[in-house]
């Protein structure tokens, strides 16, 4: 009976069935690795952005601590200009 025609439908071989299901899990497996793929540089593009933000703000610390560094050399030089004049002044007299 099963290799007879039944309501019209044949029985399908099994050796087809399982072609078929190969295929179909060949194309499933080939999938999940393009998803896995996307997944890894998704992932990586994520860390780039973190570490690039991460970088930018160490960024702006350092132009801060620049400015700030830049304001007391001027003040140093500015002190040492002063001190230069006195130095004068006394070798003038």
């Amino acid at each position: 009976m099963k290799d007879k025609e039944w309501s019209g439908l044949m029985k399908v071989p099994d050796i087809e069935i399982i072609k078929e299901l190969r295929t179909k899990l060949g194309q499933a497996n080939s999938y999940i690795s393009e998803l896995e793929e996307k997944l890894k540089e998704y992932t990586q593009r994520k860390i780039k952005e973190q570490s690039f933000i991460c970088l930018e703000g160490r960024v702006k610390n350092l132009e801060k601590e620049l400015e700030k560094s830049r304001k007391e050399c001027n003040k140093a030089v500015e002190h040492n200009i002063r001190l230069q004049k006195q130095l004068f002044k006394m070798q003038e007299l």
